[in-house]
């Protein structure tokens, strides 16, 4: 299980150690704090299934665990948690290329493959190469639709590539569904929610209240 841990533990500590100190058993209130973390980390993870969007989201994910008496850890199961919140790159371990989904067809392909299967699986794919870029693809079912991107909105209003349709060197409709890379490169975008989050802290300031207070 990945643990998603931001700097956030250094001012809960102090304070937890200062109010133990006095006597105080603080252990009932890490739990309450690591749960308000973990759904302020769920609120703000990025949407979608990790790099191409596959699976359920990442924002489904997120527990907490409780270390020692004075830390508690944002967790998640899912191995590309880490990955998304302090970025990096992102490099095939059995393959020379990593296959990214340019579509919704592409990334609806994958759901149905499963990784344990892989793309070779698929029957039909071949890799196209067009001004120096590699790609795999398939030839297009729908004889009729003009080379371009079709494209829809979901929900919120946001433009979503459906298919992408190109030409092979013959000059027949093909379906792009893959770019092919190297590497990919993920920018860091911070989400754990840390000690440093106003929303939070004040949380976590409730929490200690209620528990000094006798409440529950």
């Amino acid at each position: 299980m990945a643990k998603v841990r931001g700097e956030s533990n250094g001012g809960l500590r102090g304070r937890l150690q200062r109010m133990r100190a006095a006597g105080r058993d603080l252990a009932p209130v890490l739990p309450r704090i690591g749960a308000l973390a973990a759904r302020l980390t769920a609120r703000r993870a990025p949407r979608g299934g990790g790099p191409g969007r596959i699976g359920p989201p990442l924002a489904t994910s997120f527990g907490y665990r409780v270390e020692g008496d004075d830390a508690v850890a944002v967790i998640s199961d899912k191995p590309y948690a880490r990955i998304q919140h302090y970025g990096g790159t992102i490099a095939p371990l059995t393959r020379r290329f990593l296959a990214v989904p340019v579509s919704d067809a592409a990334r609806r392909l994958i759901a149905g493959v499963g990784a344990a299967e892989g793309l070779r699986s698929v029957p039909g794919l071949f890799v196209l190469v067009s001004r120096g870029r590699a790609f795999l693809a398939r030839h297009s079912q729908a004889a009729s639709q003009a080379a371009g991107s079709r494209v829809r909105r979901d929900r919120r209003g946001r433009t979503r590539v459906e298919s992408r349709i190109g030409l092979d060197d013959e000059g027949r409709q093909v379906e792009i569904l893959f770019v092919l890379k190297a590497r990919v490169s993920l920018p860091a975008r911070p989400y754990v929610a840390t000690w440093e989050d106003e929303e939070l802290r004040q949380g976590a300031a409730q929490a200690l209240r209620r528990h000094l207070g006798g409440g529950t």
